[in-house]
């Protein structure tokens, strides 16, 4: 697995009625490569659930910065 920052697409989405007004709004995407958690006939594969968890653990771990 590997990580890459700003390839492909750059920036994030942000509700227009948020962005730019507040200078506590911030946002972070996250792409996950679907090939790591379904199969080809788009089933979920066998690691779906431990992609799942990591991406509950990175979402409470951000909350709490």
């Amino acid at each position: 697995m590997s990580v890459k920052v700003n390839s492909l697409y750059k920036g994030t989405i942000v509700p227009l009625k948020h962005y730019g007004m507040d200078k506590r709004v911030t946002s972070i995407m996250v792409e996950i490569n679907r090939r790591l958690y379904l199969t080809g006939d788009f089933k979920k594969s066998n690691n779906f659930l431990k992609i799942q968890k990591k991406c509950h653990d990175f979402v409470e771990e951000v909350s709490r910065v």
